[in-house]
């Protein structure tokens, strides 16, 4: 089953959210890790002549809250002067705070009270800024000179190790961001795929008519040319006997070509043009064994060539 568009669209609000997240941490963390690694304490501050004076101690409690845990906490904060001072301690100069946890419940439910890492009138080791120097990221100052009653070299050390954790933690945001952008992917190639699924699926209740389509078949009637054995009566030459033909097929319906005697009409048979001799049938023999074809009687007024046979 697919999940509904809402949560998809959590899951897109939650993983813009981890990645952004994810990528500020990564950053930062890496900044901070280089800078620190940069750093040598041991160059950066130099330790002051004589001891410093604890002057003042304050303390502030405070809970942290992770879901129904608490744990109570007190943030120390120191006031000193510097060696060679007066016993007035001016001027004073402030530290940064030291975290001692007092318990694991709420501050209200807590009777403990802690022991500060200094006390008053405590003398202690201090550092100043090296000649040239001017005190910077990852080094705590409380005061403008920068002067310190916590060894500078754990503040780099620390300021490493918080690069570290938030570089890691970063990681971890990137990857879980990444890996719900997949899934939102996947969950919307899936509901994509349902939809095309069920649009060519037929659905409960819904009865599938097949339609029918008729196309329209107009008879054509085409005349074929039909070639027909055709039988043709060649003329002859004039006193050449009948030439034989091979008979073709004989295709039921079709008569048979016959051979046809034909007349010739004899020379004399034409008017004289004026201005020319007279015609004589000299020079045209009648061709021997070629009888006069039967059934055609000789023109009237026309002598018989020497020679030629009467027609029977």
């Amino acid at each position: 089953m697919p999940p509904p568009p809402g949560c998809l669209v959590c899951a897109v609000i939650g993983s813009v959210i981890c990645f952004m997240g994810g990528l500020g941490m990564t950053l930062s963390g890496a900044l901070m890790t280089s800078s620190a690694s940069e750093r040598d304490a041991a160059e950066d501050f130099q330790k002051l002549e004589g001891q410093c004076t604890i002057a003042e101690a304050w303390v502030t409690r405070s809970e942290d809250r992770s879901g129904n845990d608490y744990k109570c906490w007190d943030y120390w904060e120191y006031r000193f002067c510097l060696p060679g001072l007066n016993s007035t301690c001016t001027p004073m100069y402030k530290s940064r705070q030291e975290s001692i946890k007092v318990c694991d419940r709420r501050c209200s439910r807590c009777g403990d009270r802690t022991t500060p890492f200094f006390q008053v009138n405590e003398r202690v080791e201090c550092w100043e800024p090296a000649p040239g120097y001017e005190p910077g990221s990852p080094y705590d100052c409380r005061n403008p000179p920068c002067y310190k009653i916590f060894d500078p070299a754990d503040e780099v050390t620390a300021a490493v190790a918080v690069g570290a954790v938030l570089t890691s933690l970063g990681v971890v945001f990137l990857c879980i961001a990444v890996g719900i952008a997949i899934c939102v992917r996947c969950a919307l190639m899936r509901q994509s795929n349902q939809r095309s699924y069920q649009s060519s699926t037929p659905q409960p209740g819904v009865a599938m008519v097949p339609v029918a389509t008729t196309t329209a078949q107009v008879p054509m009637a085409m005349a074929q040319p039909m070639v027909q054995p055709v039988a043709m009566a060649v003329g002859q030459p004039v006193g050449a006997p009948p030439m034989a033909y091979p008979q073709a097929t004989a295709a039921t319906g079709y008569p048979q070509a016959q051979p046809m005697a034909m007349a010739v009409p004899q020379p004399s048979a034409y008017a004289q043009a004026a201005g020319y001799p007279p015609l004589t049938t000299a020079g045209y023999p009648q061709a021997a064994a070629y009888p006069q074809a039967a059934g055609y009687p000789q023109a009237a007024g026309h002598p018989q060539a020497t020679g030629y046979p009467t027609a029977a």
